[in-house]
């Protein structure tokens, strides 16, 4: 995954379960980047992009809210969604997760998420206390 400084996505190498967000696999690999288009990620401000072997994560800042984006296989539960966990399926749709997707909605306002790593089947997201200076 490519992201430019004009909050562009490019990705290139296997789509095999929707990694780089296309709705068609393209197998093993792609040598020629290849443009994101995912309707979701569209007027979002690009803050950071973790690609792993079969999944990625693209970090977003709309106003104030940090979003993350999780999409590719979920075989092992690394999009943070129940749905086709342990299934071999092609996740191409960006899946959106914040920090009320993480814990109990009566903490999640009170976090923010930071940053985030991936492997081929884990997503690992390092949250926060919102802090709020006081003049």
């Amino acid at each position: 995954m490519l992201g430019t400084t004009q909050g562009k996505l490019y990705g290139c190498g296997s789509n095999y379960y929707g990694q780089l967000a296309g709705k068609t696999a393209v197998g093993d690999f792609t040598f020629k980047p290849l443009p994101i288009v995912a309707p979701a990620l569209e007027g979002r401000k690009l803050v950071d992009v973790q690609a792993g072997g079969d999944n990625t994560i693209v970090q977003t800042l709309n106003g104030t809210e940090q979003v993350m984006w999780l999409f590719g296989s979920n075989r092992y539960g690394q999009l943070g969604v129940q749905e086709n966990a342990g299934e071999w399926d092609f996740n191409p749709d960006p899946r959106p997760l914040t920090t009320c997707h993480l814990m109990d909605r009566e903490f999640c306002d009170q976090y923010t998420m930071l940053s985030s790593s991936v492997g081929s089947d884990l997503a690992i997201i390092l949250t926060a206390a919102k802090v709020c200076l006081r003049v």
